[in-house]
């Protein structure tokens, strides 16, 4: 039998580099353990919703279907706002957001472990303190585990009267609200303009997290003549780097247009980082990219029977 023919030398070594080649390859592709453990927060998955990207708000709204016109609104001063969202589970993270030292609007879980608390060192850091109001979202897999904070589609006028102020009395300071989850109700127009009414009772201003394009409740919040304000930009959709500096960057631009932008975050321990970064011991601006956040306040949308001059509706709890 004759000996089988070696191959070339040239032919081996080609053969070596393109199985070397597709083991890198892939390695790269396969992710890495460590990549696969995403660091969380103490806040419970049941804390969040997808927050679709959904268009600015006209200036003007279309008045709410056999209602009276909405008031007419006075637009809100150029700038960038920034919402910390979920709070009232991680105290130490607020802790190191509050020590930034500049505007944000502080957006406490009326259902969280410390609501009260972290509402108390918002105001002692003279920040403002919202209530971020559980709403029925669409996706099961949070709608399932909903407590008894949140407002649901088959409640009347008068028990998500009774529910949001049993949330409220949790959180001391209130002057606004917002959202939280809420992509099922908010869609809903007579839900929005029951809750609209008992807003303005309370002397409160309303932020729409838009977390369904489909919204309406600053629709509605105009309609009853509440001030209001709606986010354009979500932070931290994506805690990760790439991901955080691309909205970071849009808000940048809003700031460089003469916009106004709302950005809501939330205290993850990688936005908390982020922000330190981007923030931290230069007084709120940037030395390359300066951003300046203003107060919510300045961003409402104002009735024009108010003062011109006022930011907010007087409240104090």
């Amino acid at each position: 039998m004759a000996a089988p023919k070696k191959m070339p030398p040239w032919l081996v070594a080609v053969l070596v580099f393109l199985l070397l080649t597709l083991v890198v390859a892939v390695a790269t592709l396969l992710p890495r353990q460590e990549d696969s453990l995403q660091l969380r927060s103490v806040i419970p998955d049941v804390t969040f919703e997808d927050f679709p990207a959904a268009p600015a708000l006209p200036e003007v709204l279309p008045p709410a279907p056999d209602r009276a016109p909405a008031p007419a609104m006075l637009k809100p001063r150029h700038g960038v706002a920034l919402i910390l969202d979920d709070v009232g589970y991680d105290l130490e993270a607020l802790r190191r957001i509050l020590a930034l030292g500049v505007p944000v609007a502080i957006a406490v879980l009326p259902d969280s472990p410390h609501p009260g608390q972290a509402a108390e060192m918002a105001h002692q850091a003279g920040q403002m303190v919202m209530l971020h109001l559980p709403m029925e979202p669409d996706t099961a897999k949070y709608r399932d585990h909903m407590s008894k904070a949140f407002l649901r589609v088959d409640m009347d006028n008068e028990q998500m009267r009774r529910t949001f102020m049993q949330n409220l009395s949790q959180v001391p300071y209130v002057e606004g609200v917002n959202n939280h989850m809420g992509s099922h109700l908010t869609r809903l127009p007579a839900a929005m303009h029951g809750l609209m009414q008992v807003l303005r009772d309370e002397g409160l201003f309303f932020v729409d997290s838009k977390t369904t394009a489909h919204s309406v409740a600053a629709e509605a919040a105009a309609a009853a003549g509440l001030p209001w304000a709606a986010r354009q930009i979500f932070l931290d959709h994506r805690q990760d780097e790439a991901y955080m500096q691309h909205a970071w960057d849009k808000a940048l631009a809003c700031q460089a247009q003469g916009a106004s932008c709302v950005l809501i975050g939330h205290p993850h321990p990688e936005t908390v980082a982020f922000l330190e970064r981007q923030l931290g011991g230069n007084g709120g601006q940037l030395v390359e990219k300066q951003l300046t956040l203003a107060p919510i306040r300045q961003l409402l949308h104002q009735p024009r029977s108010l003062n011109a001059s006022a930011t907010a509706l007087p409240v104090a709890r």
